[in-house]
């Protein structure tokens, strides 16, 4: 799993990274395309339903020789359309997303901007059982990123779009070395817990990377 580290983006802000860094990446994706159907299970049923995102949020921080060096903090991203099926069949619509904004610091120097995801994306998740409210979240086999696309805009220092609607799938290759592996390249499936309680699921990263999701029942 990448490290949800925003700090390192200042050096590569300081490197020269244009408005349009990262358009043209060429390597292999890390996550090859693929509709995942029959092969996880079981489901959470009170995980089974029609849900939208109110928040996403994540903290992260890294060392150097045992000392704090950067640390980062998100927040946004509501409106996130997620259709689980009892099979886990998980099915995520990024269309009216808000922007995730975000604040890193990193020897002394301070950064901010935002991200949001764009197009739709699917894979299969399994918990522990059917009847817990609370549990693991796995996600099983390949995860389809092919229809997702990703923009990224820094507000300080300075004013700069470093990635626009650039599909996540070439953001995973030589693109992420540009954002110091910045952005959640597994939003939803990354591996977790869930949690239901009454009209809310929520989704939280146990790999201390990646961002955590709070949903109300559609």
């Amino acid at each position: 799993m990448r490290k949800t580290i925003v700090a390192p983006l200042i050096a590569a802000l300081l490197a020269g990274c244009g408005p349009n860094a990262g358009t043209s990446p060429s390597a292999s994706p890390s996550v090859s395309p693929s509709n995942t159907v029959g092969i996880g299970g079981p489901m959470a049923a009170c995980a089974v339903g029609s849900w939208v995102s109110q928040s996403a949020s994540g903290k992260a921080s890294t060392t150097a020789s045992g000392t704090p060096s950067a640390s980062a903090s998100l927040s946004g991203g509501s409106g996130v359309l997620v259709i689980i099926g009892p099979n886990g069949i998980v099915e995520v619509d990024f269309s009216a997303m808000q922007a995730t904004t975000f604040t890193a610091s990193a020897a002394g120097a301070n950064v901010a901007g935002s991200f949001v995801y764009f197009g739709t994306t699917s894979g299969q998740v399994r918990t522990a059982d059917t009847t817990s409210l609370e549990g693991p979240w796995e996600p099983v086999g390949k995860i389809d990123y092919s229809k997702v696309k990703l923009t990224v805009d820094i507000t300080a220092p300075l004013k700069t779009r470093v990635f626009d609607k650039v599909p996540l799938t070439d953001y995973m290759g030589p693109g992420a070395a540009q954002t110091g592996g910045a952005i959640d390249v597994d939003p939803l499936f990354g591996k977790g817990k869930y949690k239901c309680g009454g009209s809310t699921l929520t989704i939280t990263r146990t790999d201390g990377s990646g961002l955590s999701w709070v949903l109300t029942k559609k």
